[in-house]
């Protein structure tokens, strides 16, 4: 017995058109909204980072970056105060709240990158989001 190559026309049927593989659709997303998003959660959670150290490491209030970095964190970190006890010590003060502040917007951050993701990823996409 031979064996024999089928050549393209005599594996398709009389009357049926080719068959056409077409590659999936790739799921995309809106790049520049999630990188708007993480750059606005990532300086946030950068100042109050920064707060947070000059309050552990006892900066002086007359400094006026110290009053300009406290000035710009309040807002941000007003929601939180009074959750957690604040220890101090010689002028070294340990603010919890600061720390759940970074976590918390970090969090909402990510949560909304990820709303960004779902609502402008096309519906004919197969593969997934990473």
């Amino acid at each position: 017995m031979q064996n024999q190559i089928e050549s393209p026309t005599t594996t398709r049927a009389e009357g049926r058109p080719p068959v056409v593989v077409q590659p999936p659709v790739t799921a995309t997303y809106s790049y520049r909204a999630v990188g708007a998003i993480w750059l606005v959660g990532g300086i946030i959670a950068a100042i109050i980072a920064i707060r947070f150290v000059l309050e552990l490491l006892g900066a002086s209030l007359s400094a006026s970056f110290t009053t300009f970095m406290y000035g710009i964190t309040d807002p941000f970190v007003a929601p939180f105060q009074g959750i957690f006890p604040t220890p101090m010590r010689h002028g070294f003060v340990f603010e919890g709240a600061a720390l759940l502040a970074i976590v918390i917007y970090l969090l909402i951050t990510w949560g909304a990158v990820t709303l960004v993701k779902i609502l402008s990823t096309s519906r004919r996409a197969r593969t997934p989001v990473d």
